[in-house]
């Protein structure tokens, strides 16, 4: 028979009371992160976390509460509106509207209390490269609103195991810039260029920032969960 020892602490006592940096550690308001360079090199900076006198801390973290409500709705609820809604058909692969429509305010997201919202297009493909992800355009914010689903698929569990280093440099020749030397997770590369040609050939993106349009001067806001965020990343 095993003698179990007691070792339980009361909850006011401190686990690391003894440790020789505990009063740094209790003080310690920042991380080390890599800030890009224009040389395309990275510096070792220290960063102040969170702090509610740092302006760019409250605005980040507000953004970051306003579109997660996009990274959610693109797993299981834009495709669903679609048809309820929007009379799309079940077995359909995508969303479209005609490029002459884009403009027009119409198919807005209420249902799903994003009713500042308006869908231009969205993709329910799901393969070992190709993903679902939606293009919007938010009229509160004035941002156009690219999101992209995370892992819910075996095929998406997949790409999640390609986590072998694949090199930038050829990405880096054809968007102009130096990457000699760094990489990123294979999977999601992969499919990062697929949402790269995706957008191309649609010509949805094209033509919210085309010259006639009345969102061309909306910012650009690409985001995702998981898998999702990882791509959007990279996008």
């Amino acid at each position: 028979q095993l003698q179990v020892e007691n070792n339980s602490k009361t909850e006011d006592e401190d686990p690391i009371a003894c440790h020789p940096h505990r009063q740094k550690l209790q003080k310690r308001g920042s991380i080390y992160i890599l800030q890009h360079q224009e040389s395309s090199t990275y510096q070792v900076c220290e960063r102040h976390l969170l702090l509610e006198s740092n302006e760019e801390d409250r605005l980040l973290m507000q953004d970051l509460a306003y579109y997660s409500r996009y990274a959610q709705i693109i797993y299981k609820r834009v495709q669903p509106l679609t048809v309820e809604e929007f009379g799309l058909e079940d077995n359909a692969t995508n969303f479209t509207r005609g490029l002459d429509t884009l403009f027009e305010s119409k198919y807005r997201l209420s249902s799903l209390d994003c009713e500042h919202a308006m869908l231009s297009y969205a993709c329910f493909l799901n393969g070992i490269v190709s993903t679902p992800y939606a293009i919007l355009v938010d009229t509160a914010k004035e941002k156009v609103v690219i999101t992209i689903r995370g892992t819910i698929s075996i095929e998406d569990m997949v790409v999640d195991m390609q986590y072998k280093p694949a090199g930038l440099e050829k990405v880096g020749a054809i968007c102009g810039t130096d990457l000699k030397g760094h990489c990123c997770h294979k999977g999601m590369l992969a499919r990062s260029k697929w949402l790269y040609n995706s957008l191309r050939s649609e010509k949805v993106i094209k033509t919210l920032y085309s010259d006639d349009s009345p969102f061309k001067d909306y910012g650009l806001v690409v985001c995702g969960h998981s898998l999702g965020g990882g791509c959007a990343s990279l996008l």
